[in-house]
């Protein structure tokens, strides 16, 4: 009889211990979001830090903005909210999104982050000067076309998905035949869960991949966030905030990709669909920052 008790005991003391962990796990969590430049940011929840898409050149043109060399220097350096980076991730290797050297610094400075990308990134990294002191470091993901694998690195739930870069064509002066200079590159994109709060980056993926977002389905995974670049919010009609609102649904987004002077007009387009979207942020300057208040929910996606 004694055993019995005390085995009752052990048992209502374990349901209310795990009833504590649950509801644990649903009390409002902090989501700080840092835009670098372009398609990079840095996004904090809790002790756990990415940083995605970040990492490239300070070069002069007209297609996208670019981090100061300044900002640079201070990821590198691990100054303030930059120090203990977990993840490091880059979706492919063009030149507004990684740059070789500047990723090599940042991982021989903080030997406590890992970097994620996709293996034609990876091996860039394989020439640098420094790729001893690194190499154990660096995580190579890269699916099949159309699918995902899923990983956990320093505590930080990965989905890798293998989709497709934007188009960016070429007309041929004498046949006038377009070619689609991206079709070809080797670009993934990310989903990140971190304590329950799940986060989407598409990287340079766009509007023109409805048949890609109708097969990965990411209104099923209920998005916290959704990083997204400016052609899905380029009109209020269009097929980019079609896809938002069927195939993505996450409750709040980010537009990507914008340059400066034309953050008013996606602002604008923004406010034309907030009834139906009503939390779309554009990031207007470097370094500039939005704390969200996010309540994870129960029984959070986890890698497999």
């Amino acid at each position: 009889m004694r055993l019995f008790f005390l085995a009752l005991i052990i048992g209502l003391i374990g349901m209310q211990n795990r009833g504590a962990a649950e509801e644990g796990q649903n009390l409002p969590t902090d989501v700080k979001v840092t835009y670098i430049a372009n398609a990079g940011f840095l996004i904090q929840v809790n002790n756990k830090k990415v940083l995605v898409d970040a990492l490239f050149k300070d070069v002069e043109n007209e297609f996208y903005d670019c981090p100061s060399t300044e900002l640079t220097q201070r990821i590198i350096d691990g100054e303030g909210e930059f120090a203990e980076i977990d993840l490091v991730a880059s979706t492919h290797e063009h030149i507004d999104n990684f740059d070789e050297k500047i990723v090599a610094s940042v991982l021989v400075n903080h030997p406590e982050s890992k970097f994620l990308s996709c293996s034609k990134t990876i091996d860039q990294l394989g020439n640098n000067s420094q790729y001893q002191r690194f190499k154990k470091q660096l995580v190579s993901i890269t699916p099949e076309r159309m699918m995902h694998i899923d990983t956990l690195i320093n505590g930080i739930e990965v989905r890798t998905y293998r989709i497709s870069h934007g188009p960016y064509f070429i007309e041929d002066p004498l046949t006038g035949r377009k070619t689609d200079l991206y079709k070809f590159a080797e670009h993934v994109a990310f989903r990140f869960t971190i304590d329950g709060v799940t986060i989407f980056h598409c990287g340079d993926s766009n509007s023109n991949a409805l048949a890609e977002y109708e097969q990965l389905r990411l209104d099923r995974d209920e998005l916290d966030f959704a990083f997204l670049g400016r052609g899905f919010l380029y009109q209020p009609q269009g097929q980019g905030v079609a896809i938002m609102k069927k195939y993505i649904q996450a409750k709040h987004y980010v537009i990507m990709q914008i340059q400066h002077e034309d953050n008013e007009y996606y602002k604008e387009v923004a406010g034309a669909v907030k009834s139906e979207l009503p939390s779309i942020k554009v990031f207007e300057k470097e370094s500039e920052s939005r704390t969200y208040n996010i309540t994870p929910l129960q029984g959070a996606l986890t890698s497999h």
